[in-house]
């Protein structure tokens, strides 16, 4: 059976007003075109929906039971029009964000995420926090539509890198070291400690260039690349006294009894980059909402 929403539309609201005259009104049509149109009805269905008078219209038995099922299915063709704008246009759907555990110290995430939920509030929105390389290939394997990521030498071939922060690294050193009391410190004055870096797997481009400021400050650094994949980590390491390290300035929150952090005065570290890293191809209106947000914060962030 053929059923056309348009004879269910005429149907219904003649149901409702018990008026051809009325309905046809209603319709924006003239009353012929909703009389054949409701025969027409009757005729597929092989029964009277309506009892007619001169004076009168009301709906049979089975009219009744027609118009209850036949209002529900226009209001489920409704729903789902709906549902499919809201989905073409970024209102509804799904968006899976990885961000590093040192991401969300810095106020422009946290800012990013809760703006984007304040806009798009029944978007369903999960976040996966891992470090840089887990989140990179979480985005090639399609397993995440974006992430917040330390820039690393891992590949970013097929993916779109768009700078969100860029911030200075800090010397943090155990609140009773030598010179914890002083304001700045120069890069050379810790040729004699034990740094504590991450694994050359995870961080390899940030070690390297922390290697080479060392270097170029006329020293070799002592290194200690302790199993400690995360920043967090590194830093429970440096409040138990076991070493000093370097972190984003955004960090400098943390262990704050224990740890205090210092600008390194010759300015020879390289700062601490964070990018948002997506796929090339990629291009759900629910991510491309997500990027707005993020270029909207990260503008307002470069006038402040």
């Amino acid at each position: 059976m053929a059923m056309d929403f348009r004879r269910l539309r005429y149907f219904v609201t003649l149901a409702d007003e018990l008026h051809f005259r009325r309905s046809a009104e209603k319709l924006g049509v003239s009353q012929p075109p909703l009389s054949m149109a409701i025969q027409s009805l009757e005729s597929e269905l092989g029964v009277a929906l309506f009892e007619r008078t001169r004076r009168s219209v009301s709906l049979t038995a089975a009219g009744q039971r027609f118009h209850a099922d036949a209002k529900r299915i226009l209001a489920s063709v409704s729903e789902a029009a709906l549902a499919a704008r809201r989905a073409s246009e970024g209102e509804v759907g799904q968006l899976r964000i990885g961000l590093t555990p040192s991401a969300a110290f810095n106020r422009i995430v946290p800012s990013i995420l809760r703006t984007y939920r304040e806009r798009f509030p029944i978007v369903e929105f999960s976040l996966s926090e891992a470090n840089t390389p887990a989140q990179i290939e979480a985005v090639h394997a399609g397993a995440l539509d974006g992430a917040f990521v330390r820039p690393t030498d891992i590949r970013l071939t097929g993916l779109v890198a768009t700078t969100v922060l860029e911030e200075p690294m800090l010397a943090a050193i155990p609140s009773r070291h030598r010179l914890a009391g002083a304001e700045s410190i120069a890069l050379s004055a810790l040729k004699d400690e034990v740094i504590i870096l991450r694994p050359r797997p995870i961080g390899a481009r940030l070690v390297d260039r922390i290697i080479s400021a060392c270097e170029g400050a006329g020293f070799s650094p002592i290194i200690a690349q302790q199993d400690a994949p995360q920043m967090t980590s590194i830093l429970s390491l440096v409040a138990a006294d076991l070493g000093i390290t370097f972190v984003p300035a955004s960090m400098a929150s943390l262990y704050t009894d224990f740890v205090v952090y210092k600008r390194v005065s010759d300015d020879v570290l390289p700062p601490a980059l964070l990018s948002f890293v997506r796929q090339k191809e990629a291009a759900s209106p629910t991510l491309a909402h997500f990027e707005a947000v993020v270029a909207q914060q990260v503008a307002g962030s470069e006038r402040q």
